[in-house]
């Protein structure tokens, strides 16, 4: 996407050398937190990190639990989730920005089990190019706003923007109405000024940027369940949100301009409540 690891080459990367399960570091000799936890659908969180905390770690911390309740496991202690996000990120990043990847999953005895990874934040910048995905959104499935890995449609939008330099895919339902993006959720500024986003009813990911959002109400959001192609094509913005990043319009879409083709205003003022809605 131009992901959110640093690409091939970037030399002001730090090396990865470390990941975090079960209360201890240990050395990244090949693909150990994945083996650990294994192939099946578990959930997970992903959060920036500096100076060694993770940015809205309440937030994490309550998405982690309630998500892992969700599926039946047994719900992590906040306490060892603060411990993995700081022990791992003082491990790898210092005191500068990363991100950590935090999921959880089920100990032989029965206990919470949970395995961290590091990623290079990489370039992350403020005018994003996006394309539709060819194929639809899951929808809500059997645990609505969970946020899981290994589910396949996201594994093939990830791959989707990796293979054509895209910062975001965006995804349909079967029916047509947007839902979300491959990592986003987003918010689309009509012709008339209005912000509407997807209505959660569609299957979407509990998003912890978006709560931020409607907590801090810098742009009055409308849920809307019938946003569609025509919908992109005629706004005036359409803006991705997420905890790691923050707002970033998507000014390109398909290879045509969003809008004016620039950041626009609505962008402008969301970027600005989450960067300063705290820790």
């Amino acid at each position: 996407m131009r992901s959110a690891e640093a690409p091939a080459g970037d030399d002001s990367a730090p090396e990865i050398r470390h990941y975090w399960a079960g209360g201890a570091l240990a050395p990244t000799l090949g693909n150990e937190p994945q083996r650990i936890l294994g192939e099946a659908p578990g959930p997970y969180t992903a959060a920036r990190v500096e100076h060694g905390r993770a940015r809205w770690l309440e937030a994490h911390c309550a998405r982690l639990t309630e998500d892992s309740l969700a599926l039946g496991l047994p719900p992590p202690a906040p306490e060892a989730i603060r411990e993995g996000f700081e022990t791992l990120a003082r491990a790898v990043f210092g005191d500068g920005p990363g991100i950590v990847r935090m999921a959880t999953g089920e100990k032989p005895s029965g206990e919470s089990l949970l395995v961290a990874e590091a990623r290079a934040l990489g370039p992350g910048g403020a005018a994003w190019r996006a394309a539709i995905a060819p194929f639809p959104h899951p929808g809500p499935g059997r645990h609505p706003g969970a946020k899981l890995s290994h589910v396949s449609e996201f594994e093939q939008a990830r791959a989707l923007c990796l293979e054509s330099a895209l910062d975001e895919v965006l995804l349909f339902d079967n029916r047509g109405r947007l839902v979300e993006g491959a990592r986003s959720s987003l918010i689309v500024i009509d012709g008339e000024g209005r912000a509407r986003t997807p209505s959660r009813a569609l299957g979407g990911v509990k998003s912890i940027a978006l709560a931020k959002i409607y907590a801090r109400q810098p742009l009055a959001l409308l849920a809307d369940p019938d946003l569609r192609r025509p919908d992109l094509d005629a706004a005036r913005e359409i803006i991705a949100v997420n905890a790691v990043r923050g707002a970033r319009a998507i000014t390109r879409l398909d290879g045509r301009a969003v809008g004016t083709g620039r950041a626009g205003e609505g962008a402008r003022i969301l970027e600005r409540s989450l960067a300063e809605a705290g820790a």
